[in-house]
């Protein structure tokens, strides 16, 4: 009976840790997938040709990433009073200048080189000022500068109102 006893209590202690690892697998692989990346929609033309008029993207959550130059992320906008979930590309980091000057963008001086923006597209100026961004702070444009209300209109965007990262295109993107 105490043999039975002992194999009783390996057996259960087995399975124990069976089930801890495939529970800390589940959360270390399978819950950021399902759990911190959401679809997300494009609506109008603000960031085309890049992304069409009802593409379809997986957006990462940002709290999770670090965001970075060129990327393509999901912020929350406060513009003319209402607050709408919008498009767009990371510009400016904290810390830098931007300015516009003769269709192109600026960062701390040095014309920077835009490869995903048609050759003919220029990027209109709103200010002759440039921004200076603080600390936790972006600027945010949409890559049809004809066409995009961005941070040449409403300024930067604080790092809170980044809601998701642009990880892949699900459907209708160039």
């Amino acid at each position: 009976k105490q043999e039975t006893s002992e194999v009783s209590l390996f057996s259960l202690f087995s399975l124990f840790l069976t089930l801890t690892f495939f529970f800390t697998l589940f959360f270390l692989l399978v819950k950021p997938i399902f759990f911190f990346r959401k679809n997300v929609t494009v609506h109008g033309d603000s960031m085309s040709p890049t992304l069409l008029n009802n593409s379809v993207l997986a957006i990462n959550d940002a709290k999770n990433n670090q965001i970075e130059r060129n990327q393509i992320v999901e912020y929350l906008s406060h513009y003319q009073g209402n607050d709408v979930m919008k498009i767009g590309r990371i510009i400016g980091l904290p810390g830098e200048s931007i300015f516009i000057k003769k269709g192109s963008v600026y960062i701390n001086d040095a014309q920077i080189i835009e490869p995903y923006l048609p050759s003919e597209e220029k990027t209109a100026s709103f200010s002759t000022n440039a921004t200076v961004l603080k600390q936790n702070e972006f600027y945010i444009l949409g890559d049809n500068r004809k066409n995009s209300i961005d941070s040449r209109i409403y300024g930067p965007i604080h790092r809170d109102q980044i809601k998701g990262v642009f990880d892949k295109c699900i459907s209708g993107c160039k």
